[in-house]
């Protein structure tokens, strides 16, 4: 599996995408994008020339970022506290008043990645930076200079131990007799199951995406699911089975149209 990531020379990007593997980047100074782009969201990227909207499409992470900007009390404690569970992690100085500590973690990858990691920041290290776990992040990289002080991003120490791993948010489902749908009692409709399951997997690209997110959110309001239950089945179809990427207000319009009738 290649993972790829968004390289710039400085902050802003100047001119066209750049997609590198994390082994290109070794060489590297300046900035990359914090999460990487698995093979799908890759092809997405460079089809559509920007990182616009990438909420909805599978990100992939091994590493979760603690960004600490002058706050020396915070990053110790964060660092004692690590330390003290145990996992692998590395310090970084930012070049310069912050600090930035890595930590290893087992390979995650899906649309919830960012709002994983910043569940367990939110709810381990509340201290940090907790506004960079954004899907377009973009962070630097080591031996960059710092623009304001002139100083160098550069590596402090690095700490041994096991692999952090993150529990997901709002994990994805799968229909079954058994799953719950509210109002309708789908464990005596299995043509209903069989009729979202298959509209729920059916590849779609760009032309007529639109119109198939909102057949299949209909089949699920008309079947009695919660609208909660309904985004869920509609991301699930988007991430795995939608082949282009969709306006950021797409699908939450299709979702206010449809559910609007039942506030």
């Amino acid at each position: 599996m290649t993972i790829l990531y968004e390289y710039r020379p400085s902050l802003h990007r100047a001119s066209r995408i750049r997609l590198k593997t994390e082994e290109d980047l070794v060489d590297y100074t300046g900035f990359r994008s914090a999460f990487g782009y698995p093979s799908r969201t890759a092809a997405v990227i460079q089809d559509t020339g920007r990182t616009k909207g990438l909420s909805t499409l599978p990100l992939y992470a091994d590493k979760l970022y603690l960004d600490f900007d002058d706050e020396p009390q915070a990053t110790n404690d964060a660092i004692i506290k690590l330390t003290e569970l145990g996992f692998s992690f590395s310090v970084y100085a930012t070049g310069g008043r912050g600090h930035h500590l890595v930590i290893d973690i087992e390979p995650l990858e899906g649309a919830n990645v960012p709002a994983s990691l910043k569940a367990w920041a939110e709810a381990n290290i509340p201290k940090c930076d907790l506004s960079v776990y954004k899907p377009s992040q973009i962070i630097r990289l080591p031996g960059t200079r710092h623009v304001a002080t002139g100083g160098i991003m550069e590596l402090v120490s690095k700490i041994p131990g096991k692999k952090l791993k993150v529990e997901r948010i709002v994990p994805i489902i799968s229909l079954t007799p058994e799953t719950n749908f509210g109002a309708c009692q789908i464990d005596e409709d299995e043509d209903f199951i069989n009729k979202v399951t298959n509209t729920m997997t059916t590849t779609i690209t760009r032309p007529g995406a639109n119109n198939h997110a909102s057949k299949l959110a209909y089949m699920c309001y008309i079947g009695g699911m919660t609208r909660d239950e309904t985004e869920r089945v509609v991301y699930y179809w988007y991430h795995t089975h939608c082949h282009r990427l969709l306006e950021q207000h797409e699908l939450p319009n299709i979702l206010n149209q449809l559910y609007k009738r039942s506030v």
